[in-house]
């Protein structure tokens, strides 16, 4: 299975800080001089605290920001700023429930700012990071109850895009993937073709049809789904990219090893994909269904092939026994 999902992370807040501080340079009254310059300077000073690794001190001086300059509205966008700045340090303090609580002070704050697109940036960067928090503590269907909040809040302000990025089908793509944690196979397989279904009317196959693509079939692999025609579909398509091929044949080795041996399409495969590996891909799934098949020759069969590609490196010495 493989993964897409919104992580911006620092090189955005560097991004954001430069913008703040060109932000700075743009106003034109002799009376905020002093107060900006203030806060370019709390600003920076955050930044060499960042890099240092003192993200406590960090924090601090992002609430003072908060303290002196929130309910202002000439510097609400430093404010905004300081609070994601501040949830991301708490982040790399490894403090996830005041990263979540701060996250969810922001959108409390600042989704009335919907309208502008530094707002919606900040906002769906917000949404995105509250998932991704409950992902990694393996809280899934908290992950998937935000991805739904967030989409709530693209259809409600009617957000298409950011930056280029059309978040509806990302979250579509998101829930899709959380639901298989669960086992929830059949909602995953929906929410993948909300996606594939928009995606494949397109001219050229995109990275996330591609993705929704091969994570479909994995789910079809394990649901006992013949996806072989809409493999040849797709392939026939488009002027496909060799990751698609690459792990489109790789499931289709797997499906097809539940009933024959697959010694001859393995070493195709590795002469194809010479110089490559499948690191990118986790096998929860697949092992989960492995292990949940009756002992049998079959299952010793696609065991083997499991194994084979775990294990796979440009050259492996491997043979089916």
């Amino acid at each position: 299975m493989k993964k897409i999902f919104f992580y911006i992370g620092l090189m955005f807040l560097s991004g954001l800080e430069l913008e703040a501080n060109i932000d700075i340079k743009t106003y034109n009254d002799v009376h905020l001089e002093k107060e900006l310059l203030s806060i370019e300077k709390l600003n920076a000073k955050s930044s060499s605290l960042r890099k240092d690794g003192k993200f406590n001190e960090e924090i601090l001086i992002h609430q003072q920001i908060i303290d002196i300059y929130g309910g202002r509205q000439k510097f609400t966008k430093f404010v905004a700023f300081a609070y994601i700045s501040k949830a991301v340090a708490f982040l790399n303090l490894k403090n996830d429930k005041k990263a979540l609580e701060t996250f969810e002070t922001f959108r409390q704050i600042f989704t009335v700012y919907s309208y502008n697109d530094l707002y919606r940036e900040l906002l769906n960067y917000s949404y995105s990071m509250s998932s991704e928090i409950y992902q990694k503590q393996k809280e899934y269907q908290k992950a998937i109850d935000k991805n739904f909040e967030l989409l709530l809040w693209v259809e409600k302000n009617d957000i298409e895009k950011i930056k280029g990025t059309e978040v509806r089908y990302e979250v579509f793509y998101n829930i899709a993937y959380l639901y298989s944690f669960l086992s929830k196979y059949q909602k995953s397989l929906e929410n993948y073709e909300i996606v594939i279904k928009e995606l494949k009317q397109r001219e050229k196959m995109e990275k996330l049809l591609s993705i929704s693509l091969v994570n479909k079939f994995e789910l079809n692999l394990i649901m006992g789904i013949d996806f072989t025609n809409e493999f040849k579909f797709y392939l026939s398509k488009y002027q496909v990219k060799d990751d698609f091929l690459m792990f489109g044949e790789f499931l289709k080795i797997l499906f097809d090893a539940q009933t024959k041996s697959q010694t001859l399409e393995i070493e195709n495969w590795q002469k194809k994909n010479k110089g490559k590996s499948l690191t990118e891909w986790s096998f929860i799934l697949i092992d989960n269904w492995v292990k949940d098949m009756p002992q049998s020759e079959k299952k010793d069969r696609v065991q083997k092939v499991v194994n084979f590609f775990k294990t796979y490196l440009p050259t492996p010495k491997w043979k089916i026994k």
